[in-house]
């Protein structure tokens, strides 16, 4: 019959093993040691960077304020030369009654200029003997006397501008020998709207 017998342990790889164990638990535990120190002198090299950030003064630039000097500009008032001659009510009906009926530029001027030549009374203002229009107001004078220029200068200029246009107007509005002027007054009409337009227009070009 066979014998068996009970195999012994081996206690010198037990050993080995044990030695094995111990010197890798030491060899973690001095790797651990040294990542603990390496993180400590990071932790201290973070500490000094704070520091030192908290140590550089914070200069904000310097932004030199320039003061505009406040200069108050006036802006003079807008005078019309023509108020010189007629109140700003008078010339601003007779602007009105000119705009209706297309009277502008020159044309204005040549009504200006009747408006003084003519010198007439209230309802008469213009000259103008209509009897739709006498005895009115200066509106409706204003009026009258300026479709008057408006239409004879289109006709002036149909006709080829012959002469003068003050003068071609003359022979419409205020004729010479007319039975309405018994003194023999129109003769002077002409003379006298140039002259005043020739005012105005000199008054208005320098302005």
């Amino acid at each position: 019959m066979p014998i068996f017998y009970e195999e012994k342990p081996d206690h010198t790889m037990i050993w080995v093993l044990i030695a094995s164990i111990a010197m890798l638990l030491l060899a973690g535990l001095q790797c651990r040691v040294s990542i603990q120190s390496q993180d400590s002198e990071d932790i201290s090299i973070q500490s000094q960077d704070r520091e030192d950030i908290k140590e550089q003064p914070t200069t904000q630039p310097v932004v030199k304020k320039t003061t505009q000097p406040v200069v108050k500009q006036t802006v003079a008032p807008i005078v019309d030369p023509l108020l010189k001659h007629f109140s700003a009510t008078e010339l601003q009906t007779i602007r009105i009654a000119a705009n209706r009926n297309d009277c502008n530029g020159d044309l204005f001027l040549i009504l200006l200029a009747i408006r003084k030549a003519e010198n007439g009374r209230s309802g008469l203002e213009f000259g103008v003997m209509h009897p739709r229009a006498k005895n009115t107001n200066l509106d409706i004078q204003a009026g009258w006397a300026a479709a008057t220029v408006v239409k004879n200068y289109q006709r002036w200029l149909d006709a080829g501008s012959p002469d003068d246009y003050i003068i071609f107007l003359s022979r419409r509005y205020c004729p010479v020998g007319a039975a309405n002027d018994p003194n023999g007054l129109n003769v002077n009409w002409v003379r006298n709207v140039k002259y005043w337009y020739e005012n105005f227009h000199s008054q208005v070009q320098s302005k």
